[in-house]
C-alpha cells in the first residue's frame, strides 16, 4: 500500500525517492506542474521544472501520479506511472519526465514581396502587417495547433498597376511547435503595350 505521509505505518515501510522533470517543449523547463497520488498532493515543480519527492510502499510496487499542468498548458491525459525500486547504484534516484504542451503556438509569418512596398498582409480581411519599402513584412500569430488559416497579400489598391498575381494567398495549418514560415511571393507587371507607329503619308500622285 502506498503512503505519502509519515507515521507509525510509514516507519515500517521503505521510502523511495525519485525526481520528475517537467517541460513545455524539449529543453524548456516548466514550473508549476503539480502531482498527486490517491487524491493526496505530492508536490509542484520549481522554476527549473524539477520536483524531488518520495513515496513509501513495497519494493516493486507501482504508483500512478495525476499530472496537472499550469494555466496556458494542456493537461496530460495519461497518468505518470512510477516503479518503487532501489537504483543499482546507491544514492541515485530514478528520474521521470512529463510534458505540458502550450495551449497556443506562436507562428511568425515572414513576407517577402519582390520589393513591392505598402502591401497589406491580411487574415480574414483584417490587416496584420504591411510591407515596407523593401517589400518585407513580419507578423506574429498565436493560435491553437491544428487551426487552419489563410494569409493574403491584398493588391486591390494596386489594381491600376496590373500587378500580377492579384491577391496571392498562403494557406497555413498551425504547427505543434513554434515556427517561422516564409511567404515568398514574386510579382510581375505585364509589359506596356507597344505603340504603333503611324503609317507614313503617301508621296506622289495618288490614283483617283
Amino acid at each position: 500500500m502506498l503512503l505519502a505521509s509519515s507515521g507509525c505505518a510509514a516507519k515500517r515501510t521503505p521510502e523511495f525517492q525519485f525526481i520528475i522533470h517537467a517541460e513545455s517543449d524539449p529543453g524548456q523547463a516548466l514550473a508549476g506542474v503539480s502531482f498527486s497520488t490517491l487524491g493526496r498532493p505530492l508536490g509542484v515543480t520549481d522554476r527549473d521544472g524539477v520536483l524531488v519527492a518520495s513515496l513509501r510502499g513495497a519494493s516493486g510496487e507501482s504508483a500512478e501520479l495525476k499530472v496537472s499542468c499550469p494555466p496556458g498548458y494542456r493537461d496530460v491525459s495519461e497518468k505518470l506511472t512510477l516503479r518503487l525500486r532501489e537504483h543499482a547504484q546507491r544514492g541515485v534516484r530514478p528520474e521521470y519526465g512529463v510534458r505540458c504542451a502550450p495551449v497556443v503556438r506562436r507562428l511568425v509569418v515572414a513576407v517577402r514581396a519582390s520589393g513591392i512596398s505598402n502591401v497589406p498582409v491580411q487574415i480574414l480581411g483584417k490587416e496584420i502587417a504591411r510591407t515596407d519599402r523593401d517589400g518585407v513584412a513580419h507578423a506574429l500569430l498565436e493560435l491553437p495547433p491544428g487551426e487552419a488559416l489563410v494569409v493574403k497579400l491584398d493588391t486591390s489598391a494596386r489594381a491600376h498597376t496590373s500587378l500580377m498575381p492579384h491577391d496571392p494567398e498562403l494557406r497555413i495549418v498551425m504547427p505543434e511547435h513554434d515556427e517561422v514560415v516564409l511567404f515568398d511571393q514574386a510579382f510581375s507587371r505585364p509589359p506596356p503595350p507597344r505603340r504603333q507607329r503611324p503609317k507614313p503619308e503617301p508621296v506622289g500622285p495618288q490614283p483617283i
